[in-house]
């Protein structure tokens, strides 16, 4: 038997890694030769990667939403020599013991699309350097024209360049960790696919504090984790989105949107040195209130833990960061997501009397980005609106006197 490494193949000039998002065959289980092995995303496209040669699946090194690099070894496949695959640089190397080749994949689109062949030659002929042109185009959101790269060799013409100073202060070089690869991966495919928005609206948080002080004790009694008044907070919003489907919703195309039955509501996870995780709470809109806050005390414990739960149903998440004061932040939504929302630390704020008296009332603040693509302007405030008033009317909700 000899053995096969299935790598990342190369799929477009400039792309740097891709994200696996399903190993289609299992360790253990046999392979025919151009058969999806495992299905990976890049900058462009979603698709199955075929396994060049036959064999038994021996072990993944990999796991489902890892970020690797482009070239990288994934896994390994046993197969017999006479169903070795054709060298991947164009030679006809078979495979061995000590001599492992490499997986075959349908060529998938360019990252640079927006850059014909034409235009990348007329750029490189008048100096412009491929590392130009992409920021080019990354700036103008649109395919580039010679017009675009004669007009931007003029203007750089035009401004008197300076010398480059050698970096002289002391720096130390840091890895990024494996966790933040993954979640700037995600966030750079939303940007490229999301059009967010953001809505902000206060609500009257004593009204939260004071279910939580009357709940507390009784949650606790029953399931052994105490909730605290983010999570009576969680809960409003998982009621309030019953009557809103779009916030269960998932972008699938320009003709479909996925609607689920219930919601996967996210609660972000902060861990030491800034790491961020996700936790889930599955069907969150169906839950009693003990049971929403025993479920997201378990998914906070696992997150804490350095376990991910992110998901592609994971329509809604919430970001809570009043334990740092701060007030008003504008969040980021994620896809799939269809939004996430900020809640705030909360304060008094000062209301004047006709008779200049002043009083104080305890409020916070919730801050939504939503993806326009499926939820518009008036929408969105009229979800910030169902969440106030579950909010202030929670006492009722819960049934406290």
């Amino acid at each position: 038997m000899a053995v096969f490494e299935v790598r990342v193949p190369q799929m477009g000039e400039g792309l740097q890694d891709v994200r696996i998002l399903r190993l289609i065959k299992a360790a253990g289980e046999p392979v025919r030769k151009d058969e999806p092995i495992y299905e990976m995303e890049t900058d462009k496209a979603v698709l199955e990667v075929e396994c060049a040669v036959a064999g038994l699946v021996s072990r993944w090194i990999v796991e489902v939403n890892d970020v690797v690099p482009i070239g990288s070894v994934i896994g390994y496949v046993q197969t017999e020599v006479a169903e070795a695959a054709p060298d991947p640089s164009g030679g006809a190397g078979h495979p061995s013991a000590s001599e492992p080749t490499s997986a075959e994949v349908t060529p998938a689109p360019s990252r640079n699309a927006a850059i014909t062949p034409r235009t990348r030659a007329y750029a490189r002929s008048h100096g412009m350097s491929d590392e130009a042109l992409g920021d080019l185009a990354m700036s103008l959101g649109r395919k580039v024209t010679d017009a675009d790269v004669a007009a931007a060799l003029a203007t750089s013409r035009s401004v008197p360049s300076e010398p480059v100073q050698p970096l002289r202060a002391p720096y130390m070089a840091v890895p990024v960790p494996d966790y933040q690869r993954k979640l700037v991966h995600r966030l750079v495919q939303s940007s490229r696919a999301v059009q967010p928005a953001v809505e902000e609206l206060p609500i009257e948080w004593s009204s939260v504090e004071r279910a939580h002080g009357a709940a507390k004790r009784a949650v606790r009694d029953a399931t052994g984790c105490t909730p605290t008044p983010f999570t009576v907070l969680a809960w409003c919003v998982a009621r309030a989105v019953r009557d809103f489907p779009r916030f269960r919703s998932v972008y699938h195309n320009e003709t479909t949107l996925w609607q689920y039955d219930h919601l996967h509501l996210g609660v972000a996870v902060t861990r030491e040195d800034d790491e961020l995780l996700m936790a889930r709470i599955a069907d969150a809109d169906a839950l009693e209130f003990a049971a929403f806050a025993a479920a997201m005390h378990r998914a906070v414990k696992h997150a804490k833990a350095g376990h991910d739960q992110t998901t592609d149903v994971m329509q809604l998440s919430l970001t809570n960061l009043a334990d740092t004061g701060l007030r008003r932040g504008v969040p980021v939504v994620v896809a799939p997501a269809v939004a996430t929302l900020f809640v705030g630390a909360p304060f008094h704020e000062p209301i004047p009397g006709p008779d200049g008296s002043v009083r104080f009332r305890r409020i916070a603040n919730l801050i939504m980005t939503f993806d326009h693509r499926v939820v518009n302007g008036v929408g969105a405030a009229r979800f910030l609106n169902a969440v106030r008033a579950k909010a202030e009317g929670v006492e009722a909700e819960l049934g406290l006197p």
